[in-house]
């Protein structure tokens, strides 16, 4: 005869706030990845002697969305690493 075998479980699938945080932080720095590849391309295509002002200032643009992004990387390793969460 066979033995019917049952469970309940009951698991706590809550999400913190601050895994909450931190997703939406790290998603953003993939997001701005995103965004700089995009940049790229769009430069490579002003790089001609006519849009020559408007490419260095996509190109400075750039440079400010990977130091921006270089800052939410830091915030993300502070907040994974931050012992009172």
């Amino acid at each position: 005869m066979e033995e019917k075998h049952t469970h309940i479980h009951n698991h706590n699938h809550e999400v913190s706030q601050d895994d909450e945080l931190l997703a939406l932080l790290n998603y953003m720095v993939g997001h701005n990845e995103s965004h700089t590849s995009e940049l790229s391309e769009l430069a490579k295509q002003l790089d001609t002697d006519e849009n020559a002002e408007a490419y260095n200032l996509v190109r400075k643009a750039i440079d400010e969305y990977k130091k921006g992004n270089e800052l939410l990387k830091n915030a993300l390793k502070q907040s994974e690493t931050n012992p009172n969460r």
